[in-house]
């Protein structure tokens, strides 16, 4: 038995920018990211462990690709507005585009046992295989675009007083064309307590206090799932492959958090402690088809009504014990 796998990659891309002024910087990045794989496999006509390989012989040729286009575009506005009050503010829009496309082909009653001593490749293998029984097959995903569109604002007042809002609107042609589109707040405080000028506590060297809420999106499901495919059989004739729903929405993600970040004993214990909450809606789930169904469907996408609730409490705690000129 023998296999072999090459992958590919390519990774190109430029990030020009432009400073209208110290405060205000457009930046641009453009990048593509190319995966190729192949895997030639073969197993000896000598080999039998029957059902999963009976003493046939076999060779397998198997290609794919995976291409990744990204467009971002940002705009950078950083600037003292007021005595002691900065803001920073980005807006943005970013294009993403995804391929992925491949071919297999398998032919049993191959006998490479002596693959390699000619220069064969494994095209022959399979060309001389039972001609009853070989087996080619390709895929192409259809390609999904994401687009977004971002803002951010971060006020800060003497490091003392932070807050930090965002707002996302992602759409994905992943979904139905009533339910493209999903919008993402978010926000966070920050109170840095141990710059007030009433925390005298010689034993705490930092205390920040912090909290936010956010919503995020999910869209990881097969492409091409709320839209109909079709494919071409044996005499021309076309059928449906799929069982689409047109219906299908993002799934979303709410999670609000307090924590707590301090250091002690000059700076030689440091820490975090959060709370957090995350509830989950519109789950994604496959789901066997409601029949009667297409021939060559095996699930439906779907979202379920239910929620997923976590909740816990998070605790990082770093120490020094010993430190000096030579022991850290």
């Amino acid at each position: 038995m023998r296999d072999n796998l090459k992958v590919t990659t390519l990774l190109g891309s430029i990030s020009p920018y432009y400073k209208f002024s110290d405060w205000l910087e457009y930046k641009l990045l453009v990048s593509v990211n190319y995966s190729s794989g192949i895997s030639r496999s073969s197993i000896n006509q000598a080999l039998n462990i029957y059902p999963f390989y009976p003493p046939t012989g076999s060779a397998t040729i198997k290609n794919s690709e995976l291409i990744t286009e990204q467009i971002t575009n940002t705009l950078d506005f950083n600037k003292e507005i007021f005595d002691d009050l900065l803001l920073n503010a980005v807006a943005g829009y970013e294009f993403m585009k995804f391929i992925n496309k491949g071919f297999g082909l398998i032919g049993n009653g191959a006998r490479p046992a002596g693959f390699g001593n000619y220069g064969l490749d494994y095209t022959n293998y399979v060309q001389f295989s039972d001609v009853n029984r070989r087996s080619i097959s390709s895929y192409i995903d259809p390609s999904s675009e994401l687009r977004s569109f971002f803002g951010r604002t971060i006020f800060n007042y003497k490091d003392k007083y932070l807050l930090t809002a965002t707002l996302r609107a992602d759409g994905s042609s992943k979904f139905g064309a009533n339910n493209k589109y999903g919008y993402f707040p978010s926000f966070a405080v920050g109170w840095n307590v141990s710059k007030e000028k009433f925390f005298k506590v010689d034993l705490i060297n930092s205390l920040k206090i912090r909290g936010g809420w956010g919503k995020t999106g999910n869209q990881e499901f097969p492409s091409g799932s709320s839209q109909a495919l079709y494919a071409f059989q044996d005499g021309g004739t076309i059928i449906q492959i799929n069982n689409p729903n047109p219906d299908l929405k993002w799934q979303s993600d709410r999670q609000y958090n307090i924590g707590i970040e301090f250091s002690i004993f000059n700076n030689r214990i440091t820490g975090t402690m959060d709370y957090f909450s995350k509830t989950t809606t519109n789950l994604l789930f496959p789901s066997p088809p409601i029949q009667p169904a297409p021939p060559a469907s095996t699930v439906r996408w779907i979202n379920l009504d239910g929620e997923i609730i976590n909740k816990g409490l998070e605790v990082l705690i770093n120490g020094t014990i010993i430190r000096n000129e030579k022991i850290h």
